[in-house]
C-alpha cells in the first residue's frame, strides 16, 4: 500500500471517531431565564423590559402588559401590580398613569371610581378633589345639581332648613325684606299684608285698625267709632256729643244743635234734646221745684223715728236703718227733706207744725205724698 493511501485512510480513521466519540458536560446547552413578574419579552424569555407606566405585570414568563383597568392607575415602570384611585379621585380611562380630582361641583366617596358623582340639589362643592358635598345654609338654596356655589334666598322669600333646593315665599300677614332670611317677619300691629311673597306691610287705611301681628286685611272701624289716621291698632269711640253710624268712619258726626249724645252713639236718634240740671239732682232745671239741692249734705233729723224718712246722699228716702221706701227727689220734684222743711216753714200753721214734727222725728209717706201732690 502507498503512502499516500496509507495517510488518506488514516484521516477517514480519525474523522470517524471524532464522529463518535461520547459528548462531555460541559458541552450541554444551558436553558434561557424567564422574565420576571414587572416585566415582559417577545418570547418570555431574557432580555426583558420593564412594564412601561400605565401597565403591569403579574406573572413570571409575560410577552404581554395588562393596562391599568378603569379606576386604577400605574404611575412607575415595572410594576406588578395596579393602583385603585383614592377617594376624592376617578379614573374613567385604562391604561393611565394617574387618577384625575373630582371636578368642583362634584365628589368621589369610594375608592376604585371611574368617575365622579355631581353634589345633588340642595348641595355644593367649590374645592376639587372631594369626598363629599356641602349642605346648602339655612337662608340659601342649590336649585341644581353639580352647583359649587350656593345662592341666597331673595328677598320676599325664605328658608329655615340647611340642605334645600328652594326657598320658602313669604306667607300673606309676613314680609322679608333682606336677602338670605331664615324666617318670615309677620307685620305689626296696624300693617298687614294679604299677599305672599311680599316686602313691605301695608298700613290700615283711615278708617280701619289692625289690632294683631301677622294680619292679612285691616278690619273697618264698626259704627260708634271712627279712625282718622292709617296704621292704628284701634278706633276711636265718637266722643259724646256726636255719633258715627257707619262702617269704616274717617270721622265723627256732630249731633244737631241743642242735642246731645253719650260716648260711642251709632245713629243719630242717640242725639237727644240737652236738658239742664244745674244742681245736679238728676231732675231738669226746668221742671226743678228747688234749685241748688245739695245731696251731699242732707242733713238728718234730732230725733230721728225709726220708721219715718230722711233724703240720703243718694236722692233716695230712706228710714232710719237706711231701707229704701220707693221715693226720689225725682218724685218730690228736687226737693230734698231738708228743703221740705224749709217750704213748709213758710206756709200756714198746719204745715209749719208740720215742718216742725218732721225736722226733728222725719217725714211720714203720707206728709211726702200730700205735699207731692200740692206741689
Amino acid at each position: 500500500m502507498s503512502r499516500l493511501r496509507r495517510g488518506l485512510i488514516g484521516l477517514v480513521l480519525v474523522a470517524a471517531g471524532l464522529a463518535f466519540a461520547p459528548s462531555s458536560p460541559a458541552s450541554a446547552t444551558t436553558p434561557m431565564p424567564l422574565c420576571q413578574p414587572g416585566s415582559f419579552s417577545a418570547t418570555g424569555f431574557e432580555p426583558c423590559t420593564p412594564a412601561p407606566v400605565g401597565s403591569y405585570v403579574t406573572e413570571e414568563g409575560a410577552t404581554t402588559t395588562t393596562p391599568a383597568p378603569p379606576g386604577f392607575f400605574v404611575a412607575v415602570e415595572g410594576a406588578i401590580v395596579a393602583t385603585p384611585c383614592l377617594p376624592g379621585k376617578y379614573q374613567d380611562l385604562a391604561g393611565q398613569a394617574s387618577c384625575e380630582d373630582a371636578p368642583p361641583g362634584s365628589f368621589v366617596v369610594d375608592i376604585g371610581a371611574v368617575a365622579a358623582t355631581r353634589c345633588p340639589p340642595g348641595s355644593y362643592q367649590p374645592a376639587a378633589g372631594a369626598t363629599s358635598c356641602t349642605f346648602a345654609d339655612p337662608g340659601s338654596f342649590v336649585f341644581s345639581a353639580g352647583a359649587t356655589t350656593q345662592q341666597l334666598c331673595g328677598v320676599g322669600t325664605y328658608q329655615d332648613l340647611a340642605g334645600q333646593a328652594s326657598c320658602k315665599v313669604a306667607p300673606a300677614g309676613s314680609i322679608v325684606s333682606t336677602l338670605g332670611a331664615v324666617v318670615a317677619t309677620n307685620c305689626s300691629v296696624g300693617t298687614y299684608q294679604n299677599l305672599e311673597g311680599q316686602v313691605l306691610c301695608l298700613f290700615a287705611e283711615p278708617g280701619s285698625f289692625v289690632a294683631a301681628a301677622g294680619a292679612t286685611t285691616a278690619v273697618p272701624c264698626p259704627v260708634g267709632t271712627y279712625q282718622d289716621l292709617a296704621g292704628q291698632a284701634s278706633c276711636f269711640l265718637a266722643p259724646a256729643g256726636t255719633f258715627v253710624d257707619t262702617i269704616g268712619a274717617v270721622v265723627a258726626t256732630i249731633c244737631p244743635a241743642g242735642t246731645d249724645s253719650p260716648a260711642g252713639s251709632d245713629d243719630i236718634g242717640d242725639c237727644a234734646p240737652v236738658i239742664l240740671d244745674t244742681d245736679g239732682d238728676g231732675v231738669a232745671d226746668g221742671v226743678d221745684r228747688c234749685s241748688g239741692t245739695d245731696l251731699g249734705a242732707p242733713g238728718v233729723p234730732r230725733t230721728w223715728l225709726r220708721h219715718l224718712l230722711w233724703s240720703d246722699g243718694e236722692g233716695d228716702f230712706v228710714d232710719r236703718s237706711g231701707r229704701f221706701s220707693g221715693l226720689t227727689v225725682v218724685h218730690t220734684h228736687g226737693c230734698s227733706a231738708t228743703q221740705i222743711v224749709a217750704d213748709l216753714e213758710r206756709g200756714n200753721l198746719l204745715e209749719r207744725l208740720t215742718a216742725a214734727a218732721s225736722k226733728r222725728f222725719g217725714f211720714s209717706r203720707i206728709t211726702l205724698q200730700i205735699w207731692i201732690a200740692a206741689n
